[in-house]
């Protein structure tokens, strides 16, 4: 409750400062130093603008409170709101002070000039104010270029004070709908635009006011060189605007261009590319910036490298494990891991790749681990039971594998894992896949594993020959498991 009336205090106090230096400093002393009226007059025209400013107000606090709406219920009855309707006014929030500008562009200009510009015309008319009609017209226009500058102040003022709400209607969301409120990202409008606004509202509106003013003054004091002075002062007003408009263009560019820079590393490193480097192309406070992005990725490396090597321990901690259940089969995940990577290798995989599938090769068997001693270490031919229990190992696997987190680490070796024991002819389990539809990790494991197998000592059996395991597997190439990976791993052994 109390941020919601410490926001609505702070715009309305800046607002009312704003006026009334808007309306009566500026306009008051454009008015009043620039024309020569008696006395009667000038408080025809004070009366005039008191009139204007509370039909302005009036219409402008109608719209002020239907822009706060949202974010008065967001604060207030946070609770009776859905989740859509807290995301829509934390937007609103956001929008606010861009919603300011237009509310002093629209109500609070047009409710004060469109009555000031009426009653003005109608007192001329009664012969009650004796001033050309021209000086309404150049009323209008003061008021625009005042309006401007005010809506100007009034935006930079409006972000600073509207910060305390979004922090407040943060914590809201978080206490009452457990949802983290953000924009995601979305541009309401650009810096670019808001720079090069106002630096031509700052370089431009002071001197078209001055210069409506000389008009107004010299048509008073000489009104035969009136004319004249805009051969010059058009002149300069246009050199203003170009001048103001190019360095604008500038300004916002050297805004841009490092925020844009700043923004795609951003991506990168979001998409896991730590090794990028911002240039430190400026000497300004983008420096500091760019040399803080620049540690924090540094830091994100170190972190990375300390990560991986964790998640290397921990796989290899678990391979350890299975292996020593069993000593016949002691180091057969290092050795299909090593033997995998090899066939990978001259298949074409490089990089990232061959790192997943050496880690699926020393986790391809992590199911077994749920398999019972009395199966898994059995003396002896295996019954149908026992068996079925044995083929539900890659499963197991992955079941395993998928509590591991975070998951994205674990999930690109699942397919592997769970496929090493497919065959080509779709003879293979769990799933009797074929051909192609088997995974490319579980092709190549395949072939690794069912070497090692058939080479290793095991509970009812002596290791077979390496010779008579080329063959085998030289025999079921395009059958039992895939011919390419067949083909690379005779050639490395010197078995073509």
């Amino acid at each position: 409750m109390q941020t919601y009336r410490n926001f609505v205090r702070r715009i309305i106090r800046n607002y009312l400062i704003g006026s009334i230096t808007a309306v009566l400093l500026v306009g008051g002393t454009f008015i009043f130093t620039t024309l020569e009226i008696p006395d009667f007059e000038l408080s025809v025209m004070l009366a005039i603008i008191i009139v204007s400013i509370f039909i302005m107000m009036v219409s402008e606090f109608y719209v002020l409170k239907k822009d706060l709406k949202k974010i008065k219920y967001a604060i207030l009855k946070s609770q009776h709101l859905s989740n859509q309707e807290t995301k829509l006014a934390y937007e609103q929030a956001h929008r606010f002070p861009y919603l300011t500008v237009r509310r002093i562009l629209l109500p609070h200009l047009l409710g004060f000039s469109i009555p000031a510009g009426a009653i003005s015309v109608v007192c001329i008319y009664l012969d009650i104010l004796h001033i050309s009609y021209q000086y309404v017209i150049y009323a209008y226009i003061g008021s625009v270029l005042v309006a401007i500058m005010h809506g100007l102040v009034e935006y930079y003022l409006t972000i600073e004070a509207i910060k305390p709400v979004l922090a407040k209607m943060r914590k809201n969301a978080k206490d009452n709908h457990e949802i983290k409120l953000s924009i995601e990202g979305n541009i309401f409008i650009t810096i670019r635009k808001t720079l090069i606004a106002s630096a031509l509202v700052i370089g431009v509106s002071p001197v078209l006011l001055f210069t409506l003013a000389a008009q107004i003054r010299l048509e008073e004091v000489a009104p035969g060189i009136a004319t004249a002075y805009w051969n010059w002062a058009g002149a300069i007003v246009v050199m203003s605007m170009l001048f103001a408009s190019l360095a604008a263009w500038l300004f916002a560019k050297s805004i841009k261009d490092p925020i844009s820079g700043l923004h795609d590393s951003m991506q990168k490193v979001q998409a896991g590319e730590f090794t990028v480097v911002a240039h430190d192309n400026y000497s300004n406070d983008f420096s500091k910036l760019i040399d803080g992005f620049n540690q924090m990725v540094e830091s994100l490396q170190e972190k990375d490298a300390v990560n991986q090597q964790l998640l290397e321990s921990f796989i290899t901690t678990l391979a350890a494990a299975l292996d020593a259940r069993d000593p016949y089969t002691a180091g057969h995940s290092i050795r299909v891991a090593q033997t995998a990577v090899e066939i990978g290798e001259a298949l074409g995989l490089e990089g990232e790749d061959l790192i997943l599938l050496r880690k699926a090769g020393l986790l391809h068997d992590i199911g077994k681990i749920d398999v019972e001693d009395s199966v898994l270490l059995k003396d002896g031919k295996l019954t149908e039971e026992e068996f079925s229990k044995i083929k539900q190992h890659p499963i197991l696997g992955v079941n395993i594998l998928t509590q591991v987190k975070p998951q994205a680490e674990m999930e690109k070796i699942l397919p592997g894992v769970r496929s090493h024991h497919e065959r080509i002819d779709g003879k293979g389990y769990p799933d009797q896949l074929e051909g192609q539809n088997i995974p490319f990790f579980g092709r190549i494991l395949a072939v690794a594993d069912a070497f090692d197998a058939m080479t290793s000592n095991r509970p009812y059996r002596n290791a077979m020959p390496k010779e008579r395991a080329y063959e085998i597997i030289r025999s079921g190439a395009g059958s039992q498991w895939d011919a390419d990976c067949v083909a690379v791993f005779l050639k490395q052994h010197g078995k073509e």
